[in-house]
C-alpha cells in the first residue's frame, strides 16, 4: 500500500485539477469568456477547488452517515435477506426495485418541458445531465459479464470521475450567476496609472495570481487588473458608512 502512495496522490492532484478546470471553465461560460483567453496559471486553477473542495467534503460525509444508518436499520443483511425476511415479500421487492426509475422519471423532465415550450434554468440541466450519466453508466457496466471483467478501481472511478466534473462545471456556472445577478461585495480599486490614482467599482469576481477578475454590474461586462497596478481595495459600503459618519456642521 504505501508503495502506492505517490501514485495514489499523483491521481489526487490530477484529479483535483481536472475538477477545478470543470469548475473554472463553467464559471467563465456565464461570464461570456473565451477559457483560454484568461491569463490563469495551474496554481489559479488549484486555487479554484477551496470553491467546490468544501462542498464536496460535506457531501461525503452525508453520503456516509447515510450509508452507516442503513446499513444499521438493515441490520447488515443483503438485498436478498431484506426482501425474503420482510412481512411482504413481493410488495418489498418492488418498492426497492422501483428506485433505479427514478433517473429516468428525472431525465424525462426536460423533455415534458420543450414539448410544451417551457424555458429550462442552466442548474437545471446539470441534474439532468448528471441523471443521465448515471442512466447511461448503468446501460454499460448492468450486464453481468461486462461487470465481471471490469476491475473495482475502473468502475469507481468511471462512475464518479464524471459525476464530479460535472457537478463542479455546474458550480462554478451557478456561482458566476450570482455575481451576474447582483451578488457579491462591492470593492472599491485604487488603481495607480502613470502619475496619477484611478479608482473603480465593481464585484471581485476572481483573484488570479496576477490579476484580479472584476465585475462591472452596470455595464454587464468584466475587467482584468494587474495585481501590481492595485494600491488599495477595500468594500464599498465601507465608504458609504465613512460619508455617513462625517459630521456636517454649519454654523
Amino acid at each position: 500500500m504505501l508503495d502506492k502512495l505517490p501514485s495514489l496522490i499523483s491521481l489526487l492532484g490530477v484529479f483535483i485539477l481536472g475538477a477545478s478546470v470543470s469548475y473554472d471553465f463553467g464559471f467563465f461560460y456565464v461570464l461570456d469568456t473565451n477559457f483560454s483567453e484568461m491569463p490563469t496559471t495551474l496554481s489559479d486553477h488549484l486555487r479554484s477547488s477551496l470553491n467546490w473542495i468544501p462542498l464536496a467534503i460535506i457531501s461525503i460525509f452525508v453520503l456516509f452517515i447515510y450509508e452507516m444508518f442503513s446499513r444499521r436499520i438493515e441490520q447488515g443483511m443483503s438485498e436478498d435477506e431484506i426482501v425474503q425476511t420482510s412481512r411482504n415479500p413481493k410488495r418489498v421487492a418492488r418498492f426497492r426495485d422501483s428506485t433505479k426509475y427514478i433517473p429516468m422519471l428525472i431525465v424525462a423532465i426536460p423533455i415534458l418541458k420543450l414539448s410544451f415550450n417551457l424555458d429550462i434554468a442552466i442548474r437545471e440541466w446539470g441534474i439532468y445531465l448528471l441523471f443521465s450519466w448515471i442512466l447511461f453508466f448503468r446501460f454499460v457496466f448492468g450486464h453481468e459479464k461486462i461487470r465481471q471483467q471490469t476491475s473495482d478501481g475502473f468502475l469507481v472511478a468511471s462512475c464518479f470521475t464524471p459525476i464530479v466534473l460535472i457537478v463542479c462545471s455546474f458550480l462554478g456556472i451557478g456561482d458566476a450567476q450570482e455575481i451576474t445577478r447582483g451578488g457579491g461585495t462591492q470593492y472599491v480599486f485604487v488603481l495607480r496609472e502613470t502619475q496619477r490614482e484611478t479608482q473603480i467599482v465593481g464585484t471581485l469576481a476572481r483573484s488570479f495570481e496576477k490579476y484580479h477578475l472584476i465585475w462591472d454590474k452596470n455595464e454587464k461586462e468584466i475587467r482584468l487588473v494587474n495585481v501590481s497596478e492595485v494600491v488599495q481595495l477595500y468594500p464599498q459600503s465601507k465608504t458609504a458608512n465613512s460619508d455617513q459618519k462625517s459630521p456636517s456642521t454649519s454654523r
